[in-house]
């Protein structure tokens, strides 16, 4: 079983940074004592839509329509479980920011992955979508969010902010 699941958002943002500090402190050791936590700008995201670059480094779309967003997780540890969080901004006042945990391999076989989690209501600052899965089947598997993000809503845009993933 995961470490951090079952636990509400805020306590999760707290087992996060402690991950972060003690890899920072005593750095990942081979034998993976401390969870390895990497940090990503929602930049890293991408869309065969029109999308921007805000100035905190967020993907966000500047489009009069809805889009899907990729957001590639990058790993350094195989075979191991993984956790996600990606920071939704929903600025739109009818529809939410959606997204689910992919993974799939160069090999062939299935897609696989998780159930779909959105936003709640419009606010002006990112909530935290969390996602532990889906179980890989191959050590080799990549894995990736993808994202429904609704379209500018009265000049304001939804997006992408940022990606925390956590190898344990």
């Amino acid at each position: 079983m995961r470490k951090n699941s079952g636990l509400n958002a805020q306590e999760k943002m707290k087992g996060l940074a402690v991950g972060l500090a003690a890899t920072l402190t005593t750095g990942a050791s081979g034998a993976y004592a401390t969870p390895l936590v990497k940090m990503s700008p929602g930049a890293v995201c991408s869309s065969d839509m029109s999308t921007t670059t805000d100035y905190r480094a967020g993907r966000m779309n500047s489009s009069a329509s809805n889009i899907d967003m990729v957001c590639p997780l990058l790993r350094d540890r195989f075979g191991v479980p993984i956790e996600v969080g990606i920071g939704a901004l929903d600025q739109n006042i009818s529809q939410d920011v959606c997204c689910s945990s992919r993974s799939a391999n160069t090999s062939g076989g299935s897609f696989r992955f998780t159930a779909t989690k959105c936003s709640t209501g419009t606010h002006t600052t990112s909530q935290v979508l969390f996602f532990d899965g889906p179980d890989l089947v191959y050590g080799w598997d990549y894995r990736w969010l993808q994202c429904s993000v609704p379209a500018v809503d009265s000049g304001r845009q939804s997006g992408i902010t940022g990606l925390w993933l956590v190898e344990y």
